[in-house]
């Protein structure tokens, strides 16, 4: 067996490659470390965004929570200007409301006829006087028109009142045409009424 004998080249050898495998290896392992390094980087980089997201969105809630909690006056307002299909599906419900007024007003209704709903805005079907709107038409709404029979002859002042009441309940409701006239000649604060029609506006 030949025994192998060191010589000074062949160590220089063995030691350059030595260095030279020893770069090699530092050179991946740097080149890993760096690449770990940056989407490390770039995680951090979207937490940062979305912790800084989730705060602006805490920051609106709150400010909209606060805005809530100041105007619920405004809230109360908004929620009533426009009756829901749902709250105002049957007609019992719509009748309810309609005697809830009559009643605080005094007045006695003898009966109601409803009519299919239709546009927000439309004539009365019976070809009524269409009295001028509340205010300017919503698109997408609708109206359902009740025609009601008030028991005549009836205190002015109180059919005034019962007039008010409809038109000021935040616009679910409107009169759509009235007719009125003199009750007598001895009954000078009475007045008899043919036709009174109501638009009550759903959406």
């Amino acid at each position: 067996m030949k025994k192998l004998t060191l010589t000074a080249g062949l160590l220089r050898i063995i030691l350059l490659a030595s260095l030279v495998l020893l770069i090699l290896c530092a050179a991946l392992g740097f080149y890993y470390t760096q690449g770990l390094l940056r989407q490390f980087a770039v995680d951090t980089s979207h937490l940062n965004a979305k912790a800084a997201m989730s705060e602006q969105n805490l920051g609106a809630l709150q400010s909209i929570e606060e805005y809530l909690a100041n105007h619920t006056k405004e809230r109360r307002r908004a929620a009533g200007v426009v009756a829901e299909s749902k709250a105002y599906r049957y007609q019992n419900e719509i009748i309810a409301d309609i005697r809830a007024f009559a009643r605080d007003s005094d007045v006695t209704i003898t009966e109601y006829t409803f009519n299919e709903d239709s546009t927000a805005g439309a004539a009365p079907a019976n070809g009524g006087a269409k009295a001028a709107p509340a205010g300017p038409t919503v698109s997408g709404l609708k109206s359902k028109t009740v025609s009601i029979g008030v028991k005549s002859p009836v205190r002015y002042t109180n059919l005034l009142n019962f007039i008010h009441r409809i038109e000021q309940n935040t616009t679910k409701m409107q009169i759509a045409s009235v007719s009125l006239s003199r009750a007598d000649k001895s009954a000078s604060t009475h007045v008899a009424t043919n036709a009174f029609i109501i638009e009550v506006y759903t959406r």
